[in-house]
Parts: structure tokens; sequence; C-alpha cells
């Protein structure tokens, strides 16, 4: 055994080692309801860590790809989106969720499944596992036996359709955009000398950072719920700034980290070829996301698998390779997406079972 292997082990001991006794102090305060407030918060805070690991390479993977900016800048720059997302919802009704939580009940007593949940997504996330943190964290809060599912399978058939709309829309834009075809409209109109500015990189890093800036808001619309559900539907001045906090020093840490270790998974899987080809993968994102904003909560990993998986499947038709292997590209990020949500819908079902 190599001594990097033997530095990796190690590694792995003492972060589970320092997650025991943070599972323990979850366990203790949430299973009793005078302490639900205290508990809550600790839970948001680990289920922060889980979601800023394992979810926001999908925001920042391109933009840290192709970015040059010093970690700190982007913090203050995102930092800053964060704050004024938060504060509208929070203004005008008093939370953070966006609505997503409308139709997932507030619990007077946490189970020991949800309190479990975020450590296990940490730990799938150290092994670069790609997992749906909506699936695994909100479905332990509405998965029930006794009142149906009907919950859950509107989250799922929301997460499916956002799948093939991005899975089609990568394919179509990097066909029409950027692809190696005679109708490649960016190869057609950066030919024109009013567009000669295409050719010109500092224009597309400033596209990159605002584009990144619009998908960062519209993540946080869909995604914050996953971790508000562990705190009270209205959140009082305190825990609001507490709340939001936490996100924050969350974010400048991955930052700092440059992503982490689902950021090279990312990487390793699909590469990015500068800040034009990141900046229209981020506004189509942004667009999808969009268009799915308003109702149940969705899977954004799905979305991001979807939009990868087309893109990478056109790239991979656009260098002459076979179309068998770009078919097996495709269906490698859908196989990816659907057991993300099987293990996260298993645990949900055992957890149900067991409070039964």
């Amino acid at each position: 055994m190599s001594s990097q292997q033997v530095s990796r082990g190690t590694s792995h001991l003492c972060f589970v080692l320092l997650l025991l006794p943070l599972l323990g102090a979850g366990l203790i305060l949430g299973l009793q309801p005078q302490y639900l407030l205290l508990a809550g918060v600790l839970m948001y805070a680990i289920t922060t860590v889980a979601i800023t690991s394992n979810d926001f390479p999908q925001v920042f993977a391109t933009y840290l790809e192709s970015s040059r900016w010093s970690w700190w800048l982007q913090w203050l720059l995102f930092s800053g989106v964060l704050w004024l997302v938060h504060a509208q919802d929070w203004f005008v009704h008093s939370t953070i969720h966006f609505g997503k939580l409308d139709r997932i009940p507030e619990v007077s007593v946490f189970t020991w499944v949800q309190i479990l949940t975020p450590f296990w997504v940490i730990l799938a996330t150290r092994f670069k596992f790609p997992l749906s943190t909506s699936f695994a964290v909100l479905t332990t809060f509405s998965f029930s036996l006794s009142q149906g599912t009907e919950v859950v399978e509107g989250m799922i058939m929301k997460s499916l359709n956002g799948y093939w709309v991005a899975y089609l829309a990568a394919c179509l834009v990097w066909l029409l955009v950027i692809g190696g075809s005679r109708w490649s409209l960016f190869q057609r109109v950066a030919q024109w000398r009013l567009f000669c500015w295409l050719h010109y990189r500092p224009f597309w890093v400033l596209a990159q950072t605002v584009t990144t800036a619009l998908l960062w808001s519209a993540w946080l619309k869909h995604d914050t719920a996953n971790a508000a559900v562990f705190l009270p539907r209205e959140l009082s001045t305190p825990v609001f700034i507490v709340a939001v906090g936490i996100y924050t020093i969350c974010l400048g840490i991955i930052l700092y980290r440059r992503g982490g270790e689902m950021q090279d998974a990312v990487r390793e899987h699909s590469p990015i070829e500068g800040p034009a080809s990141a900046t229209l993968i981020d506004l189509v994102y942004f667009l999808i996301l969009m268009g799915f904003s308003s109702g149940l909560p969705m899977s954004t990993t799905f979305v991001f698998f979807g939009l990868i998986g087309g893109r990478h499947m056109m790239l991979t038709a656009s260098r002459s390779e076979s179309t068998k292997v770009a078919l097996l590209l495709a269906l490698k990020y859908f196989v990816k997406a659907l057991l993300a949500m099987c293990i996260a819908l298993a645990l949900a079902w055992i957890g149900a079972l067991l409070a039964a």
C-alpha cells in the first residue's frame, strides 16, 4: 500500500471521527421536543455543509474551471447574491424556502432517519458519489405510509421532466450554437464585423460572471429548502441571520477549496473548454431552473446530469466518435441520477416503515 493511499485512508478516518460527536449531539437534541430549535439549527448547519460539498459544483463547476478571480473576490460577489436572494423571501414571507416546503409539514420532533441523512450525504460526497440532496433529505420529511406519497411522486415526475428538458436543450444548443456542424450559429455570427467582440476573452469572462450569479440565485431558490426543512417555517431575525451566515461561511470554504471532492469528479467526467462554453452551460441551466421554479421541490442534480449528459453526447458525436459511445455516455448520466434517487427513496421508505 502506497503512502498516498495510507494518507487518504487516515484522512477519511479522521473525517468520520469528527462527524461522530456531531451525530451524537444531533440525536440527543433532535429526539427531544424541548430542544427542537437548537437541534434544527445544528442539523441545518450540517445539511448546509452536505449541500455545499455535494451540490455547489453544479453551480460553480464551470466557473471555477475557467475563472481566474481570487477566491475571496468570488466569495464577496456570490455572498452578496446569497444575502439578497434570501432577504427577498424573508422580508416578504419570513421564510427562506421559497415556497418549496408549503406541502411538507413542519415536525414537532425529528426522527433518527432525518438526523442521519445529512451525515451519509456528507460521507457520499467524501467518496465522490453524486447524490440528489433534494431526494435524500426532503423525502424523509414527506414520505409517509399513513398520509400517502403524493409529494414524493410529484418530486419524482418534476425531476424526470427536468432531466429530459435539460438533456434535449443541451443537445439542441450545442448543435446550433457551438457544434461543429454547418448550422453552427456561433461560427457564422462571430464572422460578422458587428459581433467581432465575441472573439475577445474579457467579454466572456464578464458574461460568465453574470450568468453564474444568475444561476446561483436560481439554484438557491430550489436547494435552500433542503436545509431549511430543519428550521421553523417562519424565521425570527436572529435565526435568519444565523442561517444565512452559515451558508455564507460554507460558500467561502467551498470557493477556497476550488469546489472540493465533487469538483474533481466533474472535472474528470466533463472538462470545460474556456469561458464561452462555461457561459453557455450556466445560461441554459439558469433558464431551465427558472422554468421549474414554482411548485414542488425538484432535484437540481437531475437537471445538471441532463445538461452535462446532452452536452457530452453532442461533443462526442461532433468529434466523429461512434454514436454508440455517445449514447452510452448519455445513458451513464441518466443511470447515475436514477441511482442517486433510488438510494434516497429506499432510505426514506425504511425510515417511514420503522416510524409506522
